[in-house]
């Protein structure tokens, strides 16, 4: 698995529905031991400002 989970074409309106209402608080799970939590992808340029010593406004990972 390898830490992809994918999705049926039914599941991926709702997860990303449940994603933008509550995000930071949707899992998956794939069974009873192992669950995954969905973060955002950043591109380079994004990761960079994000990890900034200098960056500590709310924005600094838009």
């Amino acid at each position: 698995m390898r830490g992809q989970v994918v999705l049926d074409a039914g599941q991926i309106t709702p997860f990303h529905q449940a994603l933008r209402e509550t995000p930071g608080r949707v899992f998956l799970y794939v069974h009873e031991m192992t669950r995954f939590l969905p973060v955002t992808a950043l591109d380079v340029q994004a990761w960079k400002r994000c990890i900034a010593p200098a960056r500590r406004d709310a924005g600094a990972c838009d």
